[in-house]
């Protein structure tokens, strides 16, 4: 039986990691550059600080690339690609601890600078973020001691074991975190709303036939409202499952997508109105 890497699903990757820049400790960039390319078999990742899901994706894209290569090559050419993919599978497994490490980070400073979340959920997770962290030293020995692509698989299921847990313990201030955005652009929206609503009057006191336009605007605020109190359902809620707030956020969001969409139309139903019969908006009936 083949022995492969296990990554973990791309959509997976996609909704636990929030993507940042940061620099990449690249093996040609040191100072004992010639020694680490020798040692390592060609890789470029000797550090997992800094690192995104870019970088991620980008050694798993090159080892896919290789193994590739590797499977229509035949002798010499065979044996060099099988020495380039094992160093390279180990650069995919720095890019994977790299990148939970740096999402881990970021999550908890931008959870901290919504000020929503209580001290024993930050308490918590913090210890979430030092274990993982602790954890990648010994990850880091291993992937550097394997010597085949069947000991990187071991160690492959180690780590998404490890990342697993680590993202399950960051649920709650992930929660947090969308229900602050969500709130935010549903401020925002209702901000533009106003404006929107007073388009819609002076069309209809030039003649324009607004009613339609009236009809999915007011759906759009509506949905706006559904999507205000299910956010703010779900910052009061203690004691629901994780599934149960899972599915009250994709309602929530859902609702926020509806408003934007149905504003979206109203927007574009104006402007054809307009065309027929331009306005102008009384300016001081807004705050400066």
């Amino acid at each position: 039986m083949r022995k492969v890497l296990i990554f973990l699903p791309t959509a997976t990757l996609i909704i636990i990691f929030t993507l940042f820049l940061g620099p990449i400790s690249f093996a040609q960039n040191s100072a004992f550059s010639d020694l680490a390319d020798e040692r390592n078999l060609n890789r470029e990742i000797l550090s997992t600080t800094g690192l995104t899901l870019a970088d991620y994706f980008s050694s798993k894209e090159e080892f896919m690339a290789l193994r590739s290569l590797y499977n229509e090559s035949f002798g010499t050419r065979k044996t060099e690609l099988a020495a380039q993919m094992l160093g390279k599978a180990k650069d995919v497994l720095m890019a994977k601890l790299g990148a939970t490490s740096t999402y881990l980070g970021n999550l908890y400073v931008r959870v901290v600078e919504t000020g929503r979340a209580t001290e024993t959920n930050l308490t918590a997770f913090n210890k979430v973020k030092s274990d993982f962290n602790a954890s990648i030293a010994g990850f880091e020995t291993k992937i550097g001691e394997a010597e085949t692509l069947a000991d990187l698989s071991a160690v492959s299921i180690e780590i998404n074991v490890a990342i697993q847990t680590a993202v399950g313990g960051s649920r709650q201030l992930l929660t947090t975190l969308t229900v602050a955005r969500g709130e935010s652009m549903v401020e925002r929206i209702e901000e533009r709303a106003v404006v929107i609503l007073e388009h819609i009057n002076a069309s209809a006191d030039r003649g324009g036939n607004v009613a339609q336009v009236q009809q999915t605007y007011n759906a759009a605020m509506l949905s706006s409202e559904a999507a205000k109190e299910t956010y703010a359902a779900i910052n009061a809620d203690t004691t629901s499952t994780a599934d149960s707030l899972k599915s009250k956020l994709q309602r929530a969001n859902q609702s926020l997508r509806n408003t934007y969409e149905g504003l979206n139309d109203v927007l574009k139903d104006l402007k054809v109105l307009y065309s027929q019969s331009p306005w102008q908006i009384d300016e001081s009936k807004f705050e400066r």
